[in-house]
């Protein structure tokens, strides 16, 4: 599969520069499950470089981090907060 970087304003985006800067964001945040996904892409897209970055590959890099975190979707039960520092 051939990825583009994304150029906009002088920003560039890799899909994996775009999964390091998530992965960092949720190293600060306590994430509970799979059901604060929608919240964690909502804050990375307004608090950081994300904003420039395409939503399929900010939602990509969530599902991968989400997925090395908590493992399959489907396994996942409960409700989930995030909660900020």
């Amino acid at each position: 599969m051939c990825y583009l970087n994304v150029r906009f304003l002088g920003i560039e985006l890799s899909p994996e520069e775009t999964y390091a800067v998530l992965k960092s964001l949720l190293t600060t945040q306590r994430v509970e499950g799979w059901s604060a996904l929608q919240g964690v892409i909502t804050a990375a897209k307004t608090a950081t470089r994300l904003r420039w970055a395409p939503p399929l590959d900010v939602k990509n890099a969530a599902d991968r981090v989400f997925t090395e975190l908590f493992g399959p979707k489907e396994a996942s039960k409960g409700k989930a907060k995030v909660c900020r520092p």
